[in-house]
This record gives C-alpha cells, sequence and structure tokens, in this order.
C-alpha cells in the first residue's frame, strides 16, 4: 500500500542535510512523523543514501525493472541490476556521493563487453513529470529512473 511517509522521510532526511537554513521547519515535520531528536543528530552526522536503495522504472525502456543496491562498507558503492528490452540480463556497478545525491555508474557491461559507457545521474526527491511525484534519477543523458 502507498504511504506518504515512505517517500516522505527520505525527501525530509535529504532536505535535512542538504538545505541547512530549513533545518529548523525540517526538523519540526520530521518530530511530527515520529522521529526522535536523536535520530535527527544522527542524520546530520552519518552520510546519507538518499533513499537511492529499491526498485526502479525506466522511462526509455518501458516495463524495464532496475533493483539498486549499496553494498560494502562505506554505503557509497551501488550495483544496479536489471534487464534490457530484448531481455538481457546485467549488472552495473558504480558509487553513490553521499552528500551530493551524485551517482557515477558504469555501464558498459549493460552496453557490451569492452564497452565503457560511465553515466553520471543525480538522485531526486522528486521526478517533475512523475504523475505520482516520486523520487527517482535523472540521468546525464536525459532518462530518468522512477522508484516505485
Amino acid at each position: 500500500p502507498y504511504s506518504i511517509n515512505r517517500y516522505r522521510l527520505p525527501f525530509l532526511k535529504s532536505l535535512l542535510r542538504r538545505e541547512p537554513w530549513r533545518r529548523k521547519s525540517v526538523s519540526e515535520e520530521l518530530r511530527a512523523l515520529g522521529v526522535s531528536a536523536d535520530d535527527i543528530v544522527d542524520e546530520l552526522s552519518n552520510p546519507t543514501d538518499w533513499g537511492l536503495p529499491g526498485s526502479y522504472t525506466d522511462s526509455n525502456q518501458p516495463g524495464a525493472k532496475r533493483e539498486v543496491r549499496l553494498v560494502g562498507k562505506s554505503g557509497t558503492e551501488v550495483v544496479i541490476e536489471g534487464e534490457d528490452e530484448s531481455g538481457n540480463q546485467f549488472k552495473c556497478k558504480g558509487t553513490l556521493n553521499g552528500k551530493s545525491g551524485m551517482l557515477t555508474v558504469d555501464f558498459g557491461p549493460k552496453q557490451g563487453e569492452g564497452v565503457a559507457a560511465k553515466l553520471l545521474g543525480q538522485v531526486v526527491s522528486y521526478l517533475p513529470l512523475s504523475e505520482a511525484g516520486h523520487p527517482g534519477i535523472v540521468w546525464q543523458d536525459g532518462s530518468t529512473w522512477e522508484k516505485v
């Protein structure tokens, strides 16, 4: 079932880190959602995952699912698994900058052996063209992935 808190909480936590001038109002809203003062302090002192892990749909390949995970102890290593339009499975690796929400992913394994295809992506709290207003990733090639 859809829950506003599922998307609102990661959005507020990212605002807490990215927009210090809004900390007071964002902290008040987090408290209203049941987040403790200690958890808010922890959120400010720890790198954020930007709500990145999860399932996504690709605007360039309708129906194609993408699964994004953070791996490793640093919490900055990204693994993306999915299927292309031909049904071929792929697994790509990259990194997440916890302060900026910027992704760098090598899509070479998706493009074919020996092809280097690094793309930059920005994790966003709200995709402007999303009918449901979900978070997602905007890639430098113009494609978007909407979190489902």
